[in-house]
């Protein structure tokens, strides 16, 4: 029932979740310590959420409506090692 009430959600879900890992919060890298990743965790909630599950959301279809946001994340590899830590 939820992909026929909500048929974009997972497209939607994925590219906020990519957006959200293009932040310039971001684009020091990945922490030097475990200190400062907690510190960047706690005040960045989504971080987590966003750096795992984004690609699960972007399955099939929904991966090509926004390829070129995927792209221009996996381009910036500051912001991706931010994302992996």
């Amino acid at each position: 029932i939820r992909c026929i009430r909500f048929p974009e959600a997972q497209k939607y879900i994925g590219q906020t979740c990519v957006r959200y890992l293009c932040f310039d919060e971001f684009e020091s890298g990945p922490c030097s310590d475990d200190s400062s990743t907690i510190s960047r965790i706690r005040k960045h909630h989504l971080l987590p959420y966003a750096a795992e599950h984004w690609g699960d959301h972007l399955r099939g279809a929904a991966e090509k409506d926004i390829e070129r946001d995927i792209l221009g994340f996996l381009q910036q590899s500051s912001k991706v090692s931010s994302s992996v830590q």
